[in-house]
């Protein structure tokens, strides 16, 4: 999942415990791996996942006593982290571009784990 350095940061250090995008295909017990530009910086396991209409997203935030949001999409997708682990690899290294989000190979899938099993 591509976003930003100081989200990553977040939740890399717990501030953050879920994300909000626009309708994704995730489901509880993926690992997202996330990256700013080329660079992974760290992963999670997806805990709970709620997709709401957007219009009604501010009142799922309220329900779940966080901040709000604003997303793009018609739907969003509201995903809890879990288990947020730092790692660090440059993707092109890897041969791999930075998406929004897309789901890896299990070869890719194997280099990024190999990588933050590494750094842990």
């Amino acid at each position: 999942m591509s976003t930003t350095l100081r989200t990553v940061e977040k939740v890399l250090s717990g501030e953050v415990q879920y994300l909000a995008r626009s309708l994704l295909n995730i489901q509880p017990g993926d690992v997202v791996y996330l990256s700013a530009s080329s660079t992974v910086y760290g992963r999670f396991t997806v805990g709970v996942v709620f997709i709401t209409p957007r219009k009604h997203l501010n009142e799922l935030l309220d329900k779940l006593n966080l901040p709000k949001v604003r997303v793009r999409g018609s739907y969003v997708t509201l995903i809890e982290v879990k288990n947020p682990t730092p790692c660090r690899a440059e993707l092109t290294d890897l041969g791999l571009r930075p998406a929004p989000l897309r789901r890896l190979n299990s070869g890719e899938e194997r280099m990024l784990n190999s990588l933050c099993q590494q750094l842990s």
